[in-house]
């Protein structure tokens, strides 16, 4: 492991490298004799400032006229102006009664001048020596005996316990049911980034509620993530605040922790706070904001260097026909796209760790799919460093459930898990007994953002038990029927489904009987004749529908899913376009990570409503006919959330509480 550039810090020079740091580079503490005359002259000239006004002060005093001018000037209260006046009157009839009283010289004047100075120069010498032993103390490395508990309370309680000094108050109470969900307009301060004036994401999650909103767009992706950054910072400053407060409490008044229960505020473990996220880019912002909010510079952060490396995008990974995709494509997979990580960070004083081992981090970023394989590669370790969680953020949660969203079960199972070895936890009689007892998991606060709300998000948001409670935020929608631009026929027809278990073969069965022979007898108008596109959302079902199409006819229909090769992929593309295939079976994973505009198409089949549901008008926008294209949906109860979405909220309720199984918008 290299080391470190030489910054320039107080004390002695060192060298940063790897895990610890011990100080790093020189400061000169010798002051030049043009500095220390350009100071003597400024405090002169404070000094002769001072002196001409006490001098007008004592002038303006013998005017009776001008002291009420003078003390509004000063504006003081009612009382006190009584006071002065009174005061400065009996001032000038002494003056008066007294003329044989002369002023001082000009040399006792210079005399007092001098003193001044001389004070003043001490003074600020004492200062600047208490700021330079201060700027020593905090740049500092920890003590080892206090590496246990990062001793991060002081800095923090400047930077996070109170406001930033560009961050406005929140609201008293804001309402989420009245928040605004369109973009708020935010300012940028050179030095910390600055929240909204009313920032709905920090109001709650500021209450440990579990949070789940699917309602994330890239406009407030800033700030979701500035929000969820300083949420987490201050959660970390104030359970580092309490745990130092009684460590000093126990080694002041000698209290034995094994006979008291008042200083049980730790977990098993140091680590407290989880992120999971789909890929590297999105790390890679939410390091940047949680360095710029922590006023971290990049020579306080060991191995920084290594992992902008590690998540940014290669130039020769750069996709050549990226800047033809999609708006939504680029701003997705802009970046390094890797969907495989998991480290840890430590933060202290002033200065921050990256790739810290788990045992000595304080928050853990990872992909569900790289947390499980770290777990299932460090069998020894196990999941011990997972059993303090208390805060878990997982942010593009639709992401991650189009990537695969076992893995995200399997991560939220090694969650706040009594360890395996107990030697490694410390002070047990620090432990809080709830976290003894099993129950670590109803103090975990977990935060759920996404761009669409789906049945598994919401089983899995429902499956938590947070003692704090749970907010759960939903709107009316417009649909997005209203952003298709052709002249396309949109028909829906219903499926009768008996339950979720038997939805898949119902819907199959459905499908194969009532639908595929109106398709190929031309029952359907414009649908079946030529340049028809089946898209599928689950990949069961599309396995399921290829079979049936290899046993109808092969050379009838080709196929395209987020497995195809590229030179495969290609060719079926070719073949369909040419009009040599009638049929495409197209998975919605591949449209979501490949983005391909299938050209020549003059209908379209959802066999499903997909989970993205401005899919829908993206891929109707794209039909090509000459008459008036058609889309056909085939749609269920079970598809209410999706419906939601794509038709709009009042023509929803209406279709479902219809009797005809047919309906047809133009």
């Amino acid at each position: 492991m290299g080391k470190g550039g030489k910054g320039r810090r107080g004390g002695k020079g060192g060298k940063r490298g790897g895990k610890k740091w011990t100080g790093g580079g020189t400061r000169g503490n010798k002051k030049t004799r043009e500095e220390k005359i350009s100071r003597e002259n400024a405090v002169l000239d404070r000094v002769l400032e001072k002196k001409r006004r006490r001098e007008e002060d004592e002038i303006s005093s013998s005017d009776e006229e001008d002291v009420g001018d003078i003390l509004m000037n000063d504006k003081t209260d009612h009382d006190d102006l009584l006071q002065s006046f009174g005061v400065l009157k009996s001032r000038k009839i002494e003056d008066s009664e007294d003329e044989s009283e002369a002023e001082p010289s000009i040399d006792e004047n210079e005399e007092m001048m001098e003193e001044d100075l001389s004070d003043l120069l001490l003074e600020e010498e004492e200062d600047e020596e208490v700021e330079e032993e201060e700027e020593e103390e905090s740049n500092s490395p920890l003590p080892e005996a206090e590496e246990q508990h990062s001793a991060i309370t002081e800095p923090w309680s400047h930077h996070f316990s109170e406001k930033p000094p560009s961050l406005q108050p929140l609201s008293a109470s804001p309402p989420w049911q009245k928040i605004s969900l369109a973009p708020q307009v935010q300012t940028t301060s050179p030095s910390r980034p600055q929240l909204p004036v009313e920032d709905p994401f920090s109001a709650v999650l500021s209450t440990y509620s579990d949070l789940f909103y699917p309602l994330r767009t890239w406009d407030n992706e800033e700030q979701i993530i500035n929000a969820n950054v300083r949420h987490i910072l201050s959660h970390l400053g104030r359970s580092y605040s309490c745990i130092n407060g009684n460590d000093k409490q126990i080694k002041e008044k000698n209290i034995d922790t094994s006979e008291c229960d008042d200083y049980r505020d730790q977990g098993f473990l140091r680590a407290k706070v989880l992120v999971l996220l789909p890929m590297r880019n999105i790390c890679l912002e939410y390091l940047l904001r949680l360095k710029e909010w922590a006023g971290i510079a990049d020579e306080d952060a060991a191995n920084w260097e290594r992992f902008v490396e590690d998540f940014s995008e290669l130039d020769q990974e750069k996709d050549p026909k990226f800047a033809k995709r999609t708006v939504d494509y680029k701003k997705q997979f802009n970046g390094n796209i890797d969907d495989k990580f998991c480290f840890g960070v430590t933060l202290r004083k002033k200065s921050m760790s990256v790739f810290t081992t788990f045992s000595k981090s304080d928050i853990i970023f990872a992909s569900p799919m790289g947390l499980c394989s770290t777990v299932l590669k460090n069998t020894r370790q196990g999941t011990d460093f997972l059993s303090s969680i208390e805060v878990l953020i997982v942010d593009q949660a639709g992401c991650i459930q189009l990537q695969n969203f076992t893995w995200l079960h399997k991560a939220l199972e090694m969650l706040n898990n009594l360890p395996q070895d107990m030697s490694r936890c410390g002070d047990i009689f620090r432990i809080r007994s709830d976290y003894l007892d099993g129950n670590a998991k109803e103090y975990r606060q977990t935060a759920i953002y996404s761009r669409f709300e789906s049945a598994e998000l919401s089983s899995l948001f429902k499956s938590f038990s947070n003692r704090s409670g749970a907010v759960r935020c939903s709107r009316d929608y417009s649909g997005e029927l209203t952003r298709v631009i052709n002249s396309a026929k949109h028909l829906f027809h219903r499926v009768d489904v008996s339950s979720v278990k038997a939805s898949p073969d119902e819907r199959f069965e459905f499908f194969k009987q009532k639908v595929f022979p109106r398709l190929t007898e031309g029952l359907y108008s414009n649908i079946g004749s030529l340049s028809t596109i089946i898209v599928v959302p689950s990949y069961f079902d599309y396995t399921r529908l290829r079979g049936f199409f290899e046993s109808v006819d092969r050379d009838s229909f080709c196929e395209l899913c987020e497995y195809t090769p590229p030179k495969e992929m290609h060719w079926n593309i070719k073949e369909f376009t040419t009009r040599k295939r009638s049929f495409l079976l197209m998975t919605e994973r591949f449209y979501f990570f490949r983005r391909y505009v299938v050209q020549q198409a003059k209908s379209v089949i959802f066999y499903q409503l997909p989970h993205c549901t401005w899919f829908y008008h993206e891929i109707a926008n794209n039909i090509r006919s000459e008459s008036s294209p058609t889309v056909l949906t085939l749609y269920s109860k079970l598809d209410y959330l999706q419906m939601l979405r794509v038709l709009g909220t009042s023509r929803t309720r209406k279709i479902l509480t219809a009797d005809k199984p047919t309906h047809m918008f133009c």
